[in-house]
This record gives C-alpha cells, structure tokens and sequence, in this order.
C-alpha cells in the first residue's frame, strides 16, 4: 500500500512538471492561418462475471482530425473516427466522417463539438454522433501538444463518456 502512495505522488509530480514546464508555450494564443493535425484514442476492457461463466469485452476507438484556424484560437475541419468492439465470440466495426469545431481559451484549454455520421462495416447500418469535448494542451513547444480530453458522445439510442489522449501538430504557428 505504501508503494501505491508513492507511486501516485510521483505521478502526480511528473504532471505537475511537465504542466509547468509547458506553461511557455501556452500563454500566447493559436493565431489565425495555422493549421491543426489531431490523433487520439481511448482503449477500453470490460470482464463480465456471470453465474454461468465470464466474458470480455474490448474496445478500440481511434480518431483523426484537420483544420483551419479561422480566427485566433477557433478552428474547424474534418474528422475520421473508427471503433473496433470485440468479445463474446463475435466482433463489429464503426467508421465515422463529421465536421468540428474547437476553441482554445488562453491557448491550452480547449472546447470541441462536432457532428458526424457512422457506419457500421458489417450490417451497413448508419446513424449520427455529436461528440462534445473539453480538455487541456500540454505543449512540448510551440508546435506539438499532448492533449488529454473528457470526451461526451450523443447518437442514436445511447450515449459514451470517457478520456481520450491525443497528440496534435499546429503548422504555420507564429510564422
């Protein structure tokens, strides 16, 4: 137990550092004309104990995005995302192409929503997503950004909420 404490207190040191390390580069505002290049992904497993036995679920979702910044920190483009869910003897695809909006508020956190459709590859059945996100970028320099994000997704029937890490690249950024 007493390696636990330890553990989280180091970890939370390292982002405590890295946080300060990165404030540099976060304090001046994304401008207009730069361009925004965004992959992330969230893993999931589920184990489900049941009185007959167990079972196991896996997901998988990866997600890419492009953009424009229009105005200083407000950028909008185009996202892919794909899921991949397997697990008790069967397995199914999703393939999403949408629309997003994200915007920046003293250059590192950040506001997102979007709109998207999905297919699934199996049955051929469609359905919309409207994923909303707020998270943080941590900036390494003045390009590239890791950025952990709370992540709420509405579609048909459901909802998901999760964390997603992604890492981005700002191109023609105070040129």
């Amino acid at each position: 137990m007493n390696q636990l404490k330890l553990w989280k207190k180091g970890l939370l040191l390292a982002a405590l550092s890295v946080m300060v390390a990165t404030a540099a580069y976060a304090q001046e505002p994304i401008e207009k004309g730069a361009w925004i290049f965004s992959g992330g992904s969230n893993f999931g497993y589920n184990s489900v104990s049941q009185s007959g036995g167990g079972s196991s679920i896996s997901t998988v979702n990866l997600n890419l995005k492009g953009g424009y910044f229009f105005m200083d920190n407000l950028a909008g483009g185009l996202l892919f995302d794909y899921y991949s869910v397997s697990g008790g003897g069967s397995s199914s695809s999703l393939t999403g192409i949408g629309l997003f909006g994200r915007y920046y508020i003293s250059g590192k956190f950040f506001l997102g929503a979007g709109f998207q459709s999905m297919s699934s590859g199996s049955g051929g059945n469609s359905s919309t997503q409207i994923p909303i996100e707020a998270g943080y970028a941590l900036f390494f320099n003045k390009t590239v950004a890791m950025e952990p994000a709370l992540v709420y997704k509405s579609y048909d029937g459901g909802s998901t909420f999760g964390l997603n890490l992604g890492f981005t690249v700002f191109l023609g950024r105070g040129e």
